[in-house]
């Protein structure tokens, strides 16, 4: 549930472009978002915060890749930023679901009782 309400944020991050935020603003909720998930003992609240975490990193993920492709001079250069910038995100993605799919739980791996 986690992972998906951050996944949620960082959609809404992307496609509402009207709720852009500072640098500032937008680590600045990543803290604080940190801190309620953390400490927060009510499920809701945790959830809101992973959306808020999710949002907030994807602005910030947002930010650095507009700057930089601001910097390039040349569109070529501006392509290959862009694509190489979603290099990081994409590969810990990639590793994440590979792990996830080879880490067995105890309830798929534990012997059923009476079969043989």
């Amino acid at each position: 549930m986690a992972s998906a309400m951050a996944g949620i944020g960082a959609f809404c991050s992307a496609v509402l472009p009207g709720l852009r935020t500072s640098e500032f603003a937008a680590a600045l909720s990543v803290v604080v978002m940190n801190a309620v998930l953390v400490f927060s003992g009510v499920s809701l609240l945790s959830i809101a915060a992973c959306f808020g975490i999710g949002f907030g990193v994807n602005q910030l993920r947002i930010g650095l890749r507009w700057q930089l492709i601001e910097l390039a001079t040349v569109p070529a250069d501006a392509e290959c930023t862009a694509s190489v910038s979603l290099l990081p995100a994409d590969a810990k993605r990639g590793a994440a679901a590979a792990l996830r799919g080879r880490v067995p739980t105890p309830s798929v791996c534990r012997p059923r009782h009476g079969s043989s």
